[in-house]
């Protein structure tokens, strides 16, 4: 008999799909969004709060976009923004209860991430206009101040349908989630995808990143933000 202490561990079922900046990009965008929506009130400290999320939010969206070219096969928008043919056959397959075996981001799932980044980039650069009482944006000092005082129904308008799209996301996960048995929430915690039989197995390793990108990215989009809202 084998001694249990001796054998290896067992490795994490299925394969390795998101590499860490993607998941990182992910939480960091969640935990962000969170605290954006429960300080935004027009008053000190919430609204500093509220402002700091607001440039953390637009620096890891510039990562995001940039990581969309640089990072990893699963990453990259070329691997999951498809022509809205493909998303409509996805759609009928999913109504018919089929799996799509889509290994990275499902067609439909592609383009609300780009929904999503669109909606979240547009909140906080209305928000960066906003000025009530003296409170307010870095940029409102660019405009009249009666539009930035109505920047700021822009803002908070923008702010409901980001998060209307943040429910039909998470609706979207479950029901891919149940239909195809695979744990995608778990999957972007660990990185790991269960795969199906449609799935193809050259697609199933992801292209090597090298360890020294994404932390020159983060640099450029940090120094970058820094830079437009510091601008006077």
């Amino acid at each position: 008999m084998t001694d249990s202490k001796t054998q290896p561990p067992a490795a994490a079922p299925g394969s390795l799909v998101w590499e860490v900046p993607t998941r990182l990009f992910h939480w960091i965008i969640v935990l962000l969004f969170v605290v954006a929506w429960l300080t935004a009130e027009d008053e000190q400290p919430l609204f500093l709060i509220h402002q700091l999320a607001g440039y953390g939010i637009l620096v890891a969206v510039l990562f995001r976009l940039v990581w969309g070219f640089a990072g990893g096969r699963y990453a990259r928008f070329s691997n999951f923004i498809h022509p809205w043919s493909k998303v409509r056959d996805y759609l009928r397959n999913i109504f018919r209860n089929r799996q799509s075996g889509s290994v990275g981001h499902n067609p439909a799932g592609g383009w609300m991430i780009a929904l999503l980044l669109a909606l979240l980039t547009a909140t906080v650069i209305s928000g960066l206009f906003v000025s009530d009482d003296g409170i307010g944006g870095p940029w409102a000092v660019f405009i009249s101040p009666n539009i930035a005082h109505m920047m700021e129904d822009v803002h908070e308008g923008i702010a409901n349908a980001l998060l209307v799209a943040v429910f039909v996301h998470i609706a979207g996960v479950a029901l891919e989630s149940l239909l195809e048995g695979r744990n995608l929430v778990g999957a972007m915690w660990t990185g790991r995808k269960k795969e199906l039989e449609d799935d193809q197995p050259e697609s199933a390793v992801p292209v090597a990143v090298t360890a020294w990108r994404a932390p020159l990215i983060l640099l450029f989009s940090a120094l970058a933000i820094w830079a437009a809202v510091t601008v006077q």
